[in-house]
C-alpha cells in the first residue's frame, strides 16, 4: 500500500472514536493486504477452538484456499476500538489494563486448539500495533507495542511481513535472578542438557563476571578472547568465544552443547 493510501486512512478516515468494526474493514484489512495475504487468504472471526479471533491469515495452496477450508493459519489479528461506546479511550501501549488484556487473549487465540499451526499474531487499534511470535507453546513479543504514525506506517509494514515471512530460528531463554542459590545456574545446565538431548543446537552464555558459576561447573576456561573482550571490541569475533561441552554417557551416547564462559 501507497504512503498516501496510509495518509488518508490514518488523517481521514478514522476518527477518534473509531469501533472495532470500522478499524477491521478502513484499517486492519489492508493491513494484511498489505503483508501479502489477499482476500481469499483472510478470514474474519475465526474460531480458533478457545474463543474468536478477529483476523485470521494464510497463504493458499493448490487445492487448499484458506477462506474455505478456515484450515491452519499462520497469522492471527485482534483488533480493538480506539475508544469505548463511552467515548473512553482504549490504550494499547505497554502496561496499561486494555494492553494486558489484549496481550493474554491474543496469547490464548495462539495456543488453541485449532490454531496449532499459527506462528505470529498482532494486536492492534490503528494507534497502536504489536506482534508476537509463538514458538511451540511459548509465546511473547516479536516488537514492542509500537505507536503508529504517518511517518512510521510503511516501516512497520516492512518489519512485520519481513518477520512473519523469515522468522528467526533461534529461541532465546534468559535465567535471571539477582538473588545467589536460587537455581539459575542449575536451571540453566539442565535446560541446555535437556534441550541437547531432544536433538536441539544449544549455546549457553554465562553472563555472570563475578562469580562464573555456569562455566566453573562444566570445568571451563576462557580462551584469548573473552565475552567482555567482544562486548568491549565489535571488531573481535564472537565466534572466537565459544567453546564445545561434551559429556560421554555409559551407554556411549554423547551429549554435546556449545558455552560462551564468563571471565
Amino acid at each position: 500500500m501507497l504512503l498516501t493510501d496510509w495518509n488518508h486512512i490514518l488523517d481521514n478516515i478514522l476518527p477518534d472514536e473509531s469501533n472495532e468494526a470500522l478499524i477491521s474493514k478502513r484499517f486492519v484489512e489492508g493491513f494484511i493486504e498489505a503483508l501479502g495475504f489477499n482476500q481469499q487468504e483472510q478470514v474474519p472471526q475465526f474460531s480458533t477452538g478457545n474463543g474468536i479471533v478477529d483476523f485470521a491469515a494464510r497463504k493458499n495452496t493448490d487445492g487448499d484456499n484458506f477462506l474455505f477450508t478456515k484450515t491452519n493459519p499462520y497469522l492471527l489479528v485482534e483488533v480493538k476500538a480506539r475508544a469505548t461506546g463511552s467515548g473512553a479511550k482504549i490504550n494499547l501501549s505497554e502496561g496499561t489494563p486494555q494492553y494486558i488484556n489484549t496481550r493474554e487473549q491474543i496469547k490464548r487465540y495462539l495456543l488453541a486448539s485449532k490454531c496449532n499451526t499459527s506462528e505470529w499474531g498482532i494486536i492492534t487499534n490503528s494507534v497502536h500495533i504489536q506482534l508476537f511470535r509463538r514458538h511451540g507453546k511459548v509465546v511473547f513479543p516479536a516488537t514492542p507495542s509500537i505507536l503508529i504514525k504517518k511517518d512510521n506506517i510503511n516501516a512497520i509494514v516492512s518489519n512485520v511481513k519481513n518477520l512473519i515471512y523469515n522468522p528467526p530460528k533461534a529461541l532465546t531463554v534468559c535465567v535471571y535472578n539477582n538473588k545467589g542459590g536460587v537455581g539459575k545456574t542449575t536451571t540453566t545446565v539442565n535446560l541446555a542438557a535437556t534441550l541437547a538431548q531432544q536433538g536441539k543446537q544449544v549455546l549457553v552464555i554465562d553472563f555472570d563476571p563475578q562469580q562464573g558459576d555456569l562455566t566453573k561447573s562444566l570445568g571451563l576456561e576462557v580462551k584469548e578472547i573473552s565475552l567482555y573482550d567482544c562486548l568491549f571490541n565489535r571488531d573481535l569475533d564472537i565466534h572466537d568465544t565459544i567453546q564445545p561441552f561434551t559429556v560421554k554417557f555409559k551407554s556411549g551416547k554423547l551429549l554435546k552443547f556449545d558455552v560462551i564462559p564468563a571471565d
